[in-house]
């Protein structure tokens, strides 16, 4: 076996707990998947969809099934089961080629539970989004549900645990990057204020930051902490620029 041949599996066959939950009549060892969770992953690896995946729909029809009574048995009526079926051809593109598969997928469309007959309204949909999670799983997405990995408590703990870890990482990463989007912000602003060439430009971009600090600290998008910094260092950048421009060390004007 090709280690190569394992890539794309080997990075998506994990699955996050928190986008599961049991079904005792479903596949994959009565666990299920969140089918948006499904897509968000296909989307991570291939793009979005209609550009990195995709599928076409070949068939779409509904298939009669047994017939089964329900109702006391002095009034007892009949009904068929019905099923409805849908076959897709599944495609995506993966180190610039392209890659399609044909998958079906199916739903219970009219039948009977315990509260009497019934008819799925949405069959359509869910049988698309069954079909979507079946070509997936056929090249590794969520293949430990399959596998019957998740009737093992002690993986799912770990996978828990390790998915925990990695979201607090992706928090802090984030923050990170917020933090440094508002750095970068604070200094072009300070580039604003050097670029002025004349007072009344200076104070009216102070003046406009303030309110853009003021807005993005009442949506909560930065912190007192952060808001108050920027205040501080941007009122001391503009008195110096103004500063420098009336003392003749830079060519600022008041006009």
């Amino acid at each position: 076996m090709s280690i190569k041949n394992m890539t794309l599996w080997d990075k998506v066959q994990k699955t996050n707990p928190a986008f599961t939950k049991e079904n005792k009549h479903g596949a994959g060892g009565g666990t299920s998947i969140n089918t948006t969770y499904a897509f968000k992953c296909a989307t991570e690896a291939f793009g979005p969809i209609g550009i990195g995946w995709g599928y076409e729909v070949l068939a779409d029809e509904i298939i009669e099934g047994a017939t089964v009574s329900f109702g006391a048995k002095e009034s007892q009526q009949f009904i068929t089961e019905k099923i409805h079926t849908l076959k897709i051809k599944f495609w995506y593109k993966l180190n610039g080629e392209r890659g399609e598969f044909e998958q079906y997928g199916h739903t219970d469309y009219v039948g009977k539970n315990k509260y009497g007959p019934y008819t799925e309204s949405e069959p359509q949909k869910k049988s698309l989004s069954d079909a979507i999670k079946k070509a997936l799983s056929m090249l590794g997405f969520s293949a430990d549900i399959y596998l019957g990995m998740y009737d093992d408590m002690n993986y799912v703990n770990s996978v828990i645990a390790e998915t925990s870890a990695e979201t607090a990482e992706e928090i802090i990463d984030r923050e990170e990057a917020k933090a440094q989007e508002f750095r970068d912000w604070v200094e072009e602003r300070k580039s604003i204020y050097d670029a002025a060439q004349s007072v009344n430009t200076v104070k009216t971009a102070h003046n406009k930051s303030l309110r853009v600090l003021n807005e993005r600290f009442s949506r909560g998008l930065i912190s007192q902490k952060q808001h108050d910094g920027a205040v501080i260092a941007l009122e001391k950048h503009s008195k110096s620029v103004i500063e420098k421009g009336e003392s003749g060390e830079a060519t600022i004007q008041d006009k």
